[in-house]
């Protein structure tokens, strides 16, 4: 699928957050009070009026009229209420610092519960997040001026890190930096949003996958698989890497660890071959769309790789998926009884799986030790050259990431592929 992206649109983008920015900046708390106060009373007329054309089409889905019903009443609520309506926004506020919160000493825990050195950066930003998020959760009114400035810092970083990508795109000049990536909840969902809209597209023009994008025919040395589905935990995604044909695919594959429907569990890691095989499963066992990217490195580039991968194949030690834990067994199994994930693909393709003999991996935590965290482990050290990326990584940050680079003429991301239902049979011919 060929992409038109509008390269303009970055420096737009880029100086209205700068502009909204420094407006919250100078603007009085009274100021953003009014600002808000007619938000909510656009909201309550549009809910209005989205309810009354419900009820005249005479529509009978429950749902839908409970749904634009509530809305209607919280609207109005925000409106009686004004002046504590504005509240929502250090509130939302203190719940991101939260998590942030959670996520890092729990990163912390896990290395000394294991006894591993380092993490006393996860403790200090843990604690840290923690004290504010509380402060502000509690008394956010009195807290709101104090937020309304972190947001507008942080609007005119994003949107300067905006310009500086258009001025990449562009090939003007070459700026190093950090990268200041969106909150990692928005984040998480930009490859369902892209999903949606190459499938509006696809219904549209009917050709949408019928492209391969590449630069100039390069072989990649790694590629970085994105996986998305329309339904459930598929919509933030996953991510895998391919090197030398090999899938190196980290998660919570262990049915009798999961916890809290898959938040916490056992690390585990699968490695499977070949790609193309592991992708069409990925494709007909859950209906996935695949983007992956490759990217072509350097010979010390690839002998660093190598060396991290053949590290972290040093610390597994072999685990059996349910399936084939119950044959070694010599229990007498059906196939069609084994639904969990780490069955399926093994009944598929026999891949090989392992857990951690220690170290944090050993525990699947899905807001640090995910997918991303271990592919990271590979390759973030090569991305971190050209930018760095903080933070809570998920699928849809290396999306963000990836998608950007590759736009630019001499970036190491050199190839673009996506694989679905309507394509894989032509990748097929094509490794014939």
């Amino acid at each position: 699928m060929e992409q038109k992206v509008n390269i303009n649109s970055f420096l737009i983008l880029g100086i209205s957050l700068v502009i909204i920015g420094f407006l919250i900046l100078i603007g009085s708390v009274n100021l953003f009070k009014d600002v808000f106060n007619v938000m909510f009373i656009i909201l309550l007329i549009i809910s209005i009026k989205n309810l009354i054309s419900f009820l005249l089409k005479k529509n009978e889905d429950k749902l839908k009229l409970l749904t634009k019903t509530v809305v209607v009443i919280l609207s109005l609520i925000a409106c009686i209420f004004k002046d504590y309506s504005v509240a929502i926004i250090p509130i939302v506020f203190a719940i991101y610092l939260l998590i942030n919160s959670i996520a890092n000493l729990f990163n912390f825990t896990l290395l000394k519960l294991n006894k591993l050195r380092g993490g006393y950066s996860n403790l200090l930003i843990g604690l840290t997040y923690l004290f504010f998020g509380i402060v502000i959760l509690f008394s956010p009114l009195i807290h709101l001026n104090i937020v309304l400035n972190i947001l507008g810092i942080y609007s005119i970083l994003l949107g300067i890190n905006s310009i500086f990508d258009y001025i990449d795109l562009k090939n003007y000049i070459k700026i190093p930096r950090i990268k200041v990536n969106l909150p990692f909840i928005i984040e998480a969902l930009i490859p369902i949003s892209v999903l949606q809209k190459m499938n509006k597209q696809y219904n549209e023009e009917n050709n949408v996958y019928d492209k391969i994008n590449k630069k100039d025919n390069i072989k990649p040395d790694i590629e970085i698989l994105i996986h998305v589905t329309e339904d459930g935990y598929g919509k933030l995604g996953h991510l895998d890497i391919c090197y030398n044909d090999e899938i190196i695919s980290f998660g919570n594959y262990d049915p009798s660890k999961n916890k809290l429907n898959g938040v916490f569990g056992s690390g585990v890691v699968f490695i499977a071959k070949p790609k193309l095989k592991y992708i069409r499963f990925c494709i007909e066992d859950t209906k996935k769309t695949l983007f992956v990217f490759g990217l072509k490195l350097t010979e010390k580039e690839r002998e660093d790789v190598e060396k991290r991968i053949k590290k972290i194949k040093e610390q597994l030690k072999e685990w059996n998926p349910p399936y084939l834990e119950a044959k070694l067994k010599k229990i007498k199994v059906k196939k069609e009884e084994y639904k969990d994930y780490s069955s399926r693909i093994y009944k598929y393709m026999k891949p090989q799986f392992y857990k951690f003999k220690s170290g944090k991996y050993i525990v699947f935590f899905i807001l640090k030790n995910n997918c991303v965290s271990l592919a990271n482990k590979i390759i973030g050290p090569v991305l971190n050259k050209h930018k760095k990326m903080y933070g809570i990584l998920t699928p849809g940050t290396y999306y963000d990431y990836l998608e950007r680079e590759y736009m630019k003429k001499n970036s190491i991301v050199v190839t673009k592929k996506i694989y679905n239902k309507y394509n894989i049979d032509k990748f097929d011919i094509e490794n014939k």
